[in-house]
């Protein structure tokens, strides 16, 4: 039975995984593609655990979702459910506060406490829902991740002149919506006399 599956193309595959759920087939489809998957989660992720569960992540999605592939390069599809679930793991929020310029952090998280850098976390984290997606993305990866112009780029889909453009764009607008904040804080904090 292997050797029949071998023989079959991997859009025969999908096909027959479509048309009666056949597990063997998506077992054949994940022979042929796991390894480039997990190759392509651990060269964005850069951590072999993380991207191991990723990879795993990408064929449960991926078998979830086959009756919506429509032909093409099945290696290209799952490749793009792989890069969204590693774009996801990079943006969330257990990196929220790896990434902001220590400047704008350390005077609330100056004594110490672990309390002051939760508080500066979600800071932070509130100051990134006032930014664009595409610079909330590009400075968390970029910044949490240390990912070069052209990571990014090819990560994203954006052009590289896109994500200098989101990056600069998205570091001002960061600036200055934390600005804003500490500047209402220290007006509170003032004004609390009265």
């Amino acid at each position: 039975m292997g050797k029949a599956f071998a023989q079959l193309s991997d859009l025969d595959l999908a096909a027959r995984c479509q048309q009666t759920g056949d597990r063997q087939s998506f077992a054949e489809i994940f022979n042929r593609h796991g390894k480039g998957v997990f190759l392509l989660c651990y060269a964005l992720v850069r951590n072999r655990a993380t991207a191991e569960e990723i990879a795993q992540e990408t064929f449960k999605d991926a078998l979830a979702a086959i009756a919506s592939f429509r032909g093409g390069s099945l290696h290209a599809w799952l490749a793009r459910i792989a890069r969204n679930l590693c774009l996801d793991h990079l943006v969330s929020a257990v990196h929220r506060l790896e990434f902001a310029e220590p400047e704008l952090v350390a005077e609330r998280a100056s004594d110490g406490h672990f309390e002051t850098g939760i508080l500066a976390a979600d800071e932070v984290e509130d100051v990134l829902k006032e930014l664009s997606p595409p610079q909330r993305i590009c400075l968390m990866l970029a910044y949490a991740h240390d990912f070069s112009y052209g990571e990014i780029a090819a990560l994203t889909g954006f052009p590289v002149a896109e994500v200098r453009s989101h990056l600069q764009n998205g570091r001002r607008r960061f600036k200055l919506v934390w600005r804003q904040r500490e500047e209402s804080i220290r007006g509170k904090e003032g004004g609390g006399g009265r």
